[in-house]
């Protein structure tokens, strides 16, 4: 037995890996935007983790999750048949890449061609609660196993085993088709963990696209057997007080890796922004059992050779990936399609939670939009037009001045169709304007949030009135159409009437919960994308006004307090507040109601 030891104590090693990571890349190949052109960008990130992988002996390479995503880059893709993420991609050189809600974005098909074409087998893609059986194209790449569960690798004399996990919420933030998703992640990890055990693996990684740091954190300690965790979808920074961050970036927490039990968990901010790198050591003992020893690092920003940290773009992803696509969107920029005598307001927060008058142009635009088809497809005269805030993506304020088509990609860069329900009850709109407002929050200041999704409705073609306060389910108070039928009142809907009605292909078919499931729909089948460029070009002659488009919106959703501001009621300050920075959308009490109330808050 003492030789034994002794013999086992002879042969006990150090193993040392470091995992590069990335995750929410979404198509940003270019750079990170206006005033950050030096940060970010495909080429630069292929030249800074090439020049870090020098730095070290041993390591692999992963994303978990939103590797691409629609809008005006992956449109350089579509319209030119080059898959240039791809090609970005491949230049990176992945080991293995989780699949994230936003690769589903186009539907099953776009994928699978993108992991046919572009792709074509140089990383395997990860997910192990997903069942693609329902979709054949993409079926075929798991039984030739570009798409998997898990997969091993071999590195340096030590296997290591990555499995994925994609967010249970995909069905209705995406499109997935016919792809099945389960919720019982802590059981299929720890299945997935097992697997890879038996089949050899010596360190076990997760990577996982679950929306949010605290998803990842609150399945960990039920697992058995994890190395690692690589977490994605929820863009937070976590980085120690001597990492150097991109300009106006601000650390989510201060340490990295983060900790969860013996588990090191690390995610990084998207849009080739950062490479996460996490230096591991594992114990090694005579029975090869490997027992993780140190767990280290930073995110690494990534900058141009303008800064001491910086590099100089790659030059064959420069000129084969980010070239064209600079190119194709500056067509899309210099396009000027109107003039906007007002800032069009899709500041996330707002959109997913309030009225905005950019809100009232895009759905203004689908309204419009099937209107023009009704009698061709022949389906009932649209009434009203339902726009998910989630589905208006530039989050930011469009100055004034020249409206471009860029402006238009930026807004609406998904692939989702224009689809009409041509007869909903007014059961069925009230569950629907329940949905609108069910994840509605306030702060204490008054400010407004969507909690954390997209399914606040913008609406076009009838006024809403809701309140907050009361349970879900129970918000809606009325909802009456521009003509003056009133499809909701004093919260019941009103028996006999239907509406037809509007809605982008995403939420038609479920997406964001909306209960469309059983409605009868006609695909119009133009891109939402398109149907606003065509109202304002055509509809709005190339003139978006203020007056049409106030600040602030014309009152088509109205928060309704559930109490008097006659001093009579005991009243919230953040209720306050409110009314004051959306005062233009009240016409149901006056200013010296107003000046009243505050009067008794300032006593």
């Amino acid at each position: 037995m003492l030789l034994e030891l002794l013999a086992a104590s002879a042969i006990s090693q150090t193993y040392e890996l470091t995992i590069f990571h990335c995750n929410d890349t979404e198509s940003q190949l270019i750079d990170l935007g206006s005033g950050l052109e030096d940060f970010g960008g495909a080429a630069r990130f292929v030249t800074k983790i090439n020049e870090l992988r020098n730095l070290v002996g041993n390591s692999i390479t992963v994303s978990s999750g939103d590797n691409t995503i629609p809008g005006p880059e992956f449109n350089a893709s579509l319209d030119s048949g080059v898959w240039y993420d791809a090609l970005a991609f491949n230049a990176i050189g992945f080991d293995a890449k989780c699949i994230g809600n936003h690769d589903f974005d186009l539907g099953p098909s776009t994928l699978a061609e993108f992991l046919t074409d572009g792709i074509n087998g140089s990383a395997t893609y990860l997910s192990a609660n997903l069942d693609f059986s329902g979709e054949s194209a993409l079926q075929e790449l798991v039984n030739s196993g570009q798409i998997a569960s898990s997969t091993l690798i071999e590195k340096n004399g030590a296997t290591i085993g990555i499995f994925g996990l994609t967010t249970p919420n995909l069905p209705f933030i995406s499109s997935p088709g016919a792809v099945v998703v389960s919720d019982q992640l802590v059981s299929i990890a720890q299945s997935e963990i097992n697997s890879l055990r038996a089949d050899g693996a010596d360190i076990v990684i997760m990577l996982s696209h679950l929306q949010g740091l605290e998803n990842e954190l609150e399945i960990i300690p039920g697992l058995t057997g994890l190395d690692v965790a690589v977490a994605g979808g929820g863009d937070e920074i976590l980085a120690n007080t001597d990492a150097v961050l991109v300009p106006g970036d601000s650390v989510d927490q201060p340490v990295y890796p983060l900790m969860q039990g013996n588990t090191p968990v690390v995610t990084a901010a998207g849009a080739f922004a950062y490479i996460g790198q996490l230096d591991l050591v594992f114990d090694v003992d005579g029975k090869g059992n490997y027992t993780l020893s140190s767990a280290s690092g930073n995110p690494v920003r990534v900058a141009s050779d303008a800064y001491s940290d910086g590099v100089v773009a790659d030059a064959t992803v420069q000129s084969t990936v980010v070239d064209p696509v600079v190119a194709y969107v500056a067509d899309l920029a210099t396009n000027v399609i109107a003039n906007s005598e007002v800032g069009l307001d899709a500041v996330r927060n707002n959109i997913r939670a309030v009225e905005t008058n950019y809100g009232n142009l895009i759905a203004d635009s689908q309204l419009w939009q099937a209107q023009q088809s009704a009698a061709e497809l022949g389906y009932a005269m649209p009434e009203v037009a339902i726009q998910n805030g989630g589905g208006i993506r530039n989050d930011s304020v469009v100055i004034p001045g020249d409206y471009t088509a860029l402006d238009t990609f930026d807004a609406c860069p998904f692939g989702n169709f224009l689809s009409v329900l041509p007869s909903v009850s007014s059961s069925v709109m009230h569950d629907l304007l329940e949905n609108c407002v069910q994840q509605i929050e306030y702060d204490a200041d008054g400010g407004r949030y969507g909690g954390g999704t997209g399914r606040f409705g913008q609406i076009a073609g009838g006024t809403l009135q809701y309140n907050n306060a009361r349970c879900r389910g129970d918000r809606v108070i009325s909802f009456v159409l521009d003509s003056g039928r009133a499809i909701v009142v004093d919260g019941e809907p009103v028996s006999d009437e239907s509406v037809s009605l509007v809605l982008n292909s995403f939420i038609a078919a479920g997406g964001d919960e909306y209960p469309t499931a059983d409605e009868p729909i006609v695909v119009v089948g133009v891109p939402y994308q398109r149907c606003l460029q065509n109202y304002v070009v055509d509809a709005l002659s190339g003139s978006i006004t203020a007056s049409d488009y106030p600040e602030g919106g014309v009152g088509r959703i109205q928060r309704d307090f559930g109490y008097d501001f006659d001093g009579s009621d005991t009243i919230d300050m953040a209720d306050v507040l409110y009314v004051i920075d959306n005062w233009g959308s009240f016409d149901n009490f006056d200013f010296d109601v107003l000046l009243g109330v505050l009067v008794t808050f300032g006593e």
